[in-house]
């Protein structure tokens, strides 16, 4: 058991060592670009991290903000069906003023017709009278 508890830490100090190796090199070698070749790398790697993170806050960012939208439009939309409601009752109240209003124009407007065909005859006040009645 020691000697392979010695080989596994070998073989990651090995590991270890060449990591730092090849990173001292790629700091020191420059791109096509100018840029050192781990300095792209690093910028790299954490721009990608960056645009996943960015890209997750963003999406629940946009579920939230869209919950607590509808949250609000809940109680609008109650609030309007409410006002719906209160302006179909005073519209039914309306027409049937109107209508009433409509009934007793046709009444004064039939009397008004008896009292002037009266002058002219008996006979026609008095069936008007009765398709009035």
């Amino acid at each position: 058991m020691a000697v392979a508890d010695i080989r596994s830490r070998t073989g990651y100090l090995f590991l270890g060592i060449i990591l730092g190796h090849i990173l001292l090199i790629s700091a020191q070698v420059n791109a096509r670009s100018g840029v050192p070749v781990l300095e792209s790398v690093t910028f790299g790697v954490f721009s990608a991290v960056q645009r996943v993170v960015f890209g997750g806050t963003s999406t629940v960012a946009r579920v939230w903000n869209g919950y607590i939208g509808l949250r609000h439009v809940k109680s609008e939309n109650d609030g309007l069906k409410q006002q719906l409601s209160t302006a179909q009752i005073a519209l039914q109240e309306q027409r049937a003023l109107a209508d009433r209003a409509r009934g007793l124009e046709e009444l004064l407007d039939l009397r008004d017709r008896s009292a002037s065909c009266s002058s002219t005859c008996r006979k026609c006040s008095m069936s008007s009278l009765a398709t009035m009645w």
